[in-house]
């Protein structure tokens, strides 16, 4: 939401210097999108506007700005992926157990019945442990591709952000 209302601004044509200093006013909640154009504007300011690297330096910072913000985004899938590696393994170890369970009384005397009660309960955790994990990998992948939607979305506007300081620069 904060994304869309920054958008709206930046693209309504508003003057690049009044949406910076509106934007530094908001220091408490800023959009993603808001920090990488205050960092390419901070740099395209700093750097003297006859200097024909100001838009390249406000390039190199707005790309700092962004792998800060995937860094950011990048927290929850990690999270996500230890809850589902993790429970792989607590499921792989429930199965050995049962599986220890078959085997170690098997070489003694077992009937034929427990031994299917303990087959059966070792399928059951295993079905246990897929129905669990599905639901956090479906979380997984789609938090995956938000976080890729938006880095696409960074970069097209940092490219159409550098356009303007280029035709800004040269007028």
């Amino acid at each position: 939401m904060l994304d869309d209302n920054f958008k709206k601004q930046f693209w309504s044509g508003a003057n690049l210097i009044n949406l910076q200093k509106k934007n530094q006013n908001n220091r408490n909640v800023k959009a993603p999108l808001a920090k990488i154009f205050e960092a390419g504007m901070i740099e395209f300011t700093k750097t003297n506007l006859s200097n024909n690297n100001a838009p390249k330096n406000s390039e190199r910072a707005m790309k700092s700005m962004v792998d800060n913000e995937i860094k950011v985004l990048n927290k929850l899938p990690r999270i996500l992926y230890l809850l589902i590696s993790s429970s792989y393994y607590v499921g792989m170890l429930g199965v050995l157990y049962k599986s220890l369970g078959i085997a170690i009384p098997y070489m003694t005397s077992v009937t034929i019945d427990v031994f299917i009660d303990n087959i059966l309960e070792s399928i059951l955790l295993i079905i246990i442990t897929i129905i669990f994990t599905f639901p956090f990998e479906i979380a997984y992948k789609h938090i995956n591709d938000m976080i890729y939607d938006y880095l696409r979305e960074f970069n097209i506007f940092i490219k159409e952000f550098i356009n303007i300081l280029e035709r800004q620069k040269n007028n």
